[in-house]
């Protein structure tokens, strides 16, 4: 069964884990992690997202600067390392070049 999960990575506590207890169906696996813009409150908790579920495509606007950043970067950097699909969109809805395409 697929079905939507919203997840915000920025929040405090995470407590969508309980989610995943409750659906085990989906094997703790989300289909995308979205970033809308590195600011910190954004990204703060994008690692742990990262480490803790099966994440299959990771997609932002290509920044390159903000409060948020290093967490992206390094959200970036675990992707390619870890064979997730990463995509750059635009404001304007292009695809930015990356490694992966």
């Amino acid at each position: 069964m697929q079905g939507l999960f919203l997840l915000t990575p920025g929040a405090r506590e995470i407590k969508s884990y309980q989610f995943f207890n409750r659906r085990t169906d989906l094997h703790r696996t989300l289909g995308a992690v979205i970033i809308s813009h590195p600011h910190l409150d954004h990204t703060k908790n994008l690692m742990p997202v990262m480490q803790t579920f099966t994440v299959k495509n990771l997609i932002d606007g290509g920044n390159m600067r903000g409060s948020g950043f290093p967490q992206l970067k390094a959200a970036r950097l675990f992707a390619a390392s870890h064979h997730i699909r990463y995509r750059a969109i635009t404001d304007k809805g292009n695809r930015l070049p990356t490694e992966q395409n």
